[in-house]
């Protein structure tokens, strides 16, 4: 959002944990900045999301903030979010594939076990491609992060591919996760409807796939070609 110390009026959406919390801290395009949970002129509205987490809707209008002075860049706070969110799918996704490689490895028709299935095995092997390069990206991503000397442009394309294909991953592996269980997925004993509906409520938390893949299109298109080349090779 944009970020301004004399007065901000803005919808946020659904802020994690924004009902228990005694701030939220504001992303602008240049500055960050906290605004107290009980100030006035916050309105919070708590839910839950698809995954079960606390959320709520918070609206600010009119609010007075001030930004910090000489702490992170607001694009450094963004890539490492990014790089948290996609760790965090990474994460459900690879639970998930878990699951649905024992389910079909132990299931039997007709005598044999399901993954014997061409099809069944095919589409596993999918799911496997798919974490295998999620770990890729974000593993590549927190090395840019972390190394210290790399120019805020290479840091933010790493962040935002690795967001990117995790939140692509995520929806190819919940929907192929519940193919291959079929019912016995969303019965309450079972565990995997609570990573697949994670999967289903960060694919796209705090900016969407698409705004990740337009504001990376932005950042390439903002840069000349020896940039564009180190970014997409280093």
């Amino acid at each position: 959002c944009s970020v301004r110390s004399d007065s901000t009026t803005t919808d946020l959406g659904s802020v994690p944990y924004a009902d228990g919390a005694r701030s939220i801290v504001l992303i602008g395009t240049r500055d960050i900045a906290a605004v107290p949970v009980t100030g006035s002129g916050v309105t919070v509205l708590p839910c839950a999301d698809v995954g079960g987490v606390p959320v709520a809707a918070v609206h600010l209008s009119g609010v007075a903030v001030q930004p910090y002075e000489g702490g992170p860049a607001a694009g450094d706070v963004g890539a490492r979010l990014a790089l948290a969110r996609s760790a965090a799918l990474l994460g459900s996704a690879a639970a998930a594939y878990d699951l649905t490689r024992a389910y079909v490895t132990e299931r039997q028709q007709f005598g044999a076990p399901l993954i014997a299935i061409p099809a069944v095995s095919a589409s596993l092997a999918q799911m496997a491609v798919r974490i295998r390069t999620t770990q890729s990206v974000v593993d590549r991503a927190a090395g840019v992060l972390m190394d210290g000397e790399i120019p805020g442009e290479r840091c933010f394309a790493a962040a935002a591919a690795a967001r990117i294909i995790a939140a692509e991953s995520a929806t190819h592996i919940a929907r192929a996760a519940h193919q291959l269980h079929g019912a016995v997925g969303i019965t309450a004993e079972y565990g995997l409807h609570p990573h697949t509906r994670r999967l289903w409520a960060w694919r796209d938390a705090d900016l969407t796939e698409q705004t990740w893949s337009e504001r990376l299109g932005e950042n390439v298109r903002g840069s000349d070609e020896s940039t564009f080349w180190e970014q997409l090779t280093g």
